[in-house]
């Protein structure tokens, strides 16, 4: 896979670590170019049989993901564009929610709180451990 806006490696033990890392930018954002990487990704987790198990978090220190692009929200102008933009990231995280369920690869998000007394969070609920 030919990615810049995610880190993806798969160890011996078929655990895939995913960072997401959005290029030229300070913190994650989610736009139609990462989704177009994500969806990438969610199909070799969906089809690597050597792939058990998914670690899913950031590379940028402090953050997980900020939120949409703004940039992009800018530019879109008719509702339904939205409303597709929208429903892509919803099929995307509900089929990698999927893989613990169906494929049987539990899928962990864990990212760093910022600030005195950092721990490892669950980033989204729906990117939980599903043990």
């Amino acid at each position: 896979m030919n990615l810049t806006h995610f880190k993806f490696d798969v160890d011996a033990n078929g655990v895939a670590t995913v960072l997401m890392d959005v290029e030229g930018q300070k913190m994650n954002t989610l736009s139609s170019k990462v989704g177009g990487e994500l969806t990438q990704i969610i199909e070799r987790l969906e089809t690597d049989s050597t792939i058990k198990a998914v670690v899913f978090g950031s590379a940028k220190r402090g953050s997980f993901i900020a939120g949409a692009d703004i940039d992009e929200l800018k530019n879109i102008t008719i509702a339904s564009e939205a409303s597709r933009l929208a429903a892509d990231l919803q099929r995307g995280l509900s089929r990698l929610e999927a893989l613990s369920h169906e494929k049987n690869k539990p899928v962990i998000c864990g990212h760093r709180w910022p600030g005195p007394g950092r721990r490892f969070g669950s980033g989204t609920g729906v990117l939980d451990a599903h043990l």
